[in-house]
């Protein structure tokens, strides 16, 4: 330290007393601007991850609106939980609104955070801290825009004392500025029995299905192609032979023979000219299969090399469908 040196060479009397003020103020301060960095680095942090969380949250969650509300009607001044009911045609009618919070939270309703869904109505609960109406709270209707824009209604706006307010801190300004000081408790998706938001899951598209067509021969039909069933149903003809489509082989159990041997793509299973049906069939490939039998319709969807069909029930096929895994 430079002040020790100087006091050394010059004698000075109080050196080292003065020495020892100083390192201990430097240590004090030293450890308080440590700890007042560290507390602001935590809150920046705490905040950050909180609505990290938040957003993650609304990310997953899929909702829609059940009750669009009727948000234009009037209302009197300080009678908010009246214009939120009426607007939203509310079964109950609490007798405030803290205790119309109470009550949604205890069904499950409120979210204690301020990420209102966007592109819905949802309800808004703060509680009053001090005045004349301490204890009663208060409730309005909030829609946010797909772009984070937010109008809010309540008795006040559409009492005609102002226009509806633009984000949560302008609300709680008008209210402050007449002595009313709200804490903001969270948002709702319902209110009073109503329920005006609810979790959704959209159906799944229904998977996509590719049919394999072919050329078969149908008795009194003869050859013809098909795109998709393969064969007639409802017709009470037999299928007696089919091309195997590209990529894939198989065997046929015909009336009478038997099973044939395993054929090739490009080759036909079945007979033609000689009146005799086709019973089952095994197919290979990357596919699945079904076929319409005599009597007793189609059978269930079988893998490749599994038998589809009958045998030693006299049945004919009377049609095939063959799919794309």
């Amino acid at each position: 330290m430079i002040l020790k040196t100087i006091g050394t060479a010059t004698n000075w009397e109080y050196t080292s007393i003065t020495v020892t003020i100083i390192t201990a103020l430097d240590t004090l301060l030293g450890a308080w601007v440590e700890r007042t960095n560290n507390s602001k680095h935590c809150s920046k942090k705490g905040n950050k991850n909180e609505i990290s969380e938040i957003n993650k949250e609304n990310r997953t969650m899929t909702l829609r609106q059940t009750v669009n509300p009727n948000y234009g009607i009037g209302a009197t001044r300080g009678w908010c939980l009246q214009y939120v009911d009426d607007a939203i045609s509310a079964p109950n009618r609490t007798y405030s609104a803290q205790a119309a919070y109470e009550s949604a939270k205890a069904r499950g309703w409120v979210r204690a955070n301020t990420d209102m869904p966007r592109g819905l109505w949802s309800v808004l609960f703060w509680s009053i801290d001090n005045g004349d109406y301490a204890g009663l709270g208060h409730v309005a209707l909030v829609y946010v825009n797909n772009q984070g824009q937010m109008a809010i209604h309540d008795s006040e706006v559409h009492a005609g004392a102002r226009q509806p307010y633009g984000s949560l801190q302008e609300l709680a300004n008008w209210f402050g500025s007449a002595g009313t000081r709200l804490t903001f408790l969270g948002w709702s998706i319902g209110v009073d029995g109503r329920q005006i938001i609810e979790d959704y899951t959209p159906p799944k598209p229904a998977p996509v299905v590719t049919y394999i067509g072919t050329s078969a021969h149908v008795q009194s039909i003869g050859w013809r192609n098909y795109t998709q069933t393969i064969g007639t149903t409802g017709k009470s003809l037999r299928l007696e032979a089919f091309v195997l489509p590209a990529g894939i082989e198989g065997e046929g159990h015909i009336k009478k023979l038997g099973w044939t041997a395993r054929r090739k793509s490009g080759e036909i299973i079945g007979t033609t000219g000689i009146s005799k049906r086709l019973e089952a069939i095994k197919l290979y490939g990357n596919i699945k299969y079904r076929v319409h039998v005599q009597g007793n319709g189609w059978t269930g969807w079988v893998d490749s090399g599994q038998v589809a069909g009958t045998t030693g029930q006299s049945k004919r096929i009377e049609a095939i469908e063959i799919i794309k895994k």
